[in-house]
C-alpha cells in the first residue's frame, strides 16, 4: 500500500492493535496505546509492533537501520537497489512494489555453513526478512507523523537513507531522528517556576 492510503487507514485508530501488513513470516501491527501519563501531551501514543516466529518486537528507528546495514553486509551487490527502495519509501511508495521492481530477495542471508558462527538469529539471516523491513519502515514513519515526533518525518527518514549512501556515520546521523521536545512543554514537572 501507498504511503497516502496508510494515512488514510490510520486517521482515526482507537485504542488497541491495529493490523497494518500480514505475511507469512510475520505481522506488522500499529498499537495505539492511548494516554500514556497525564503530565504529557493530551494525544494518543502509537507503537510499531512487529510480530515474528513467536516473538513480538518494538523496534526504534536504529534498529531500521542497523537491519539495512546488515543486510548490506550480507549482500554488497544488493547496496544501490535496497538503498534506492529504502529512498522511495520513504518518498510515499508501496513497499511490496519496491521489493518486486528492485528485484529483493526474500532474505538476504539463510542460515547455513557461511553463518553458523554469528550469534543471533538475526545476525545469521541478516536481520528481518525483507518485506517485515521495508513494511515496517513505511509504519515507522506513520508512528513519527501520529506521534508527532518530528515536523516532516518523512524526508528527515530520507535524509538518513542519503546520508548512509554517502558514507556519514550512522550515530551522527540518527541523531536527527531522536524525537524533540516541543517549545513551551515540560514533561513530568508540575512545579510552577
Amino acid at each position: 500500500m501507498h504511503y497516502t492510503d496508510l494515512i488514510l487507514r490510520t486517521t482515526d485508530l482507537p485504542p488497541g492493535r491495529h493490523v497494518i501488513y500480514e505475511f507469512p513470516e510475520g505481522t506488522i501491527v500499529l498499537a495505539n496505546v492511548g494516554l500514556r501519563h497525564p503530565d504529557l501531551a493530551p494525544r494518543d501514543e502509537f507503537r510499531l509492533v512487529v510480530l515474528m516466529d513467536g516473538r513480538e518486537l518494538t523496534p526504534r528507528h536504529g534498529d531500521f537501520f542497523a537491519d539495512f546495514q546488515l543486510k548490506i553486509e550480507a549482500r554488497p551487490d544488493l547496496r544501490l537497489a535496497l538503498a534506492e527502495a529504502c529512498e522511495q519509501i520513504c518518498n510515499g511508495q508501496s513497499p511490496l512494489s519496491m521489493i518486486a521492481s528492485k528485484h529483493l530477495p526474500t532474505r538476504f542471508a539463510e542460515t547455513g555453513e557461511a553463518t553458523w558462527h554469528l550469534q543471533t538469529s538475526m545476525d545469521q539471516t541478516a536481520g528481518l526478512p525483507t518485506a517485515l523491513c521495508l513494511c515496517g519502515l513505511q509504519t515507522l514513519i506513520r508512528v513519527y507523523e501520529l506521534n508527532d515526533f518530528l515536523p516532516n518525518a518523512p524526508e528527515a527518514f530520507r535524509a538518513v537513507f542519503l546520508g548512509l549512501e554517502q558514507g556519514q556515520p550512522l550515530p551522527q546521523l540518527l541523531r536527527t531522528l531522536q524525537p524533540q521536545v516541543k517549545p513551551g512543554h515540560r514533561y513530568f514537572d508540575r512545579l510552577e517556576r
